[in-house]
């Protein structure tokens, strides 16, 4: 009787095989790609301290505080008007300013925007205006709105709301435009029926 030789077993796999080191290129200069966490940290530091050096340079070079003064003069001089000169009471208003009219803009542009996104009717009624507005600067409207709002703080948040209110109601009208038709019937059937049910 003859013996048949046992077939060999190839070793497995191990669980955890090495895996392959990418390329530079591959790494970070692939489209759409995600790069990894430290790398993005390193380049975000990164790119203030280049632009921080690049000014101290400048500085240096030019040598006149007027027209580049240094990183540290200009810390000296935001650090002695805001102990001496009340500096953050102008910036509170500022910032009340860039909210007010931003925010006016939004309750106006948002709706807006998802009509005309959704209904080509709306959009064929207001694209044109508003397409043909957008392109103007809000500061050109500064010397109309001090003549007919004086210099107060409705001209100063009118002034931010035209800058706002024209590329935010495009913006919102391309988002709605992408959205599914079948996501808007189904919005539609379950807003219809709950106004039903609610009257």
């Amino acid at each position: 009787m003859s013996r048949v030789p046992a077939a060999r077993v190839a070793p497995a796999p191990s669980a955890v095989a090495p895996q392959r080191r990418r390329g530079f290129i591959r790494t970070y200069l692939t489209p759409k790609q995600a790069i990894p966490g430290r790398a993005r940290l390193t380049l975000a530091v990164g790119s203030f301290v280049v632009v921080v050096g690049v000014w101290w340079i400048l500085s240096s070079l030019v040598q006149n505080a007027l027209f580049v003064p240094s990183p540290y003069q200009v810390v000296a001089a935001w650090w002695d008007m805001m102990v001496n000169l009340g500096f953050y009471n102008d910036v509170g208003w500022s910032a009340f300013r860039i909210v007010a009219g931003f925010a006016l803009a939004a309750v106006m542009a948002v709706p807006l925007g998802l009509l005309m996104g959704s209904f080509e009717a709306v959009r064929a009624c207001f694209n044109p205006p508003i397409n043909a507005i957008r392109y103007m600067p809000g500061s050109a409207f500064i010397p109309l709105h001090i003549l007919l709002q004086g210099l107060g703080e409705d001209e100063k948040i009118t002034i931010i709301w035209i800058g706002v209110f024209f590329q935010l109601v495009l913006m919102v009208m391309d988002i709605a435009h992408r959205v599914p038709d079948e996501m808007l019937n189904v919005a539609y059937t379950l807003g219809a029926s709950r106004w039903t049910v609610f009257y």
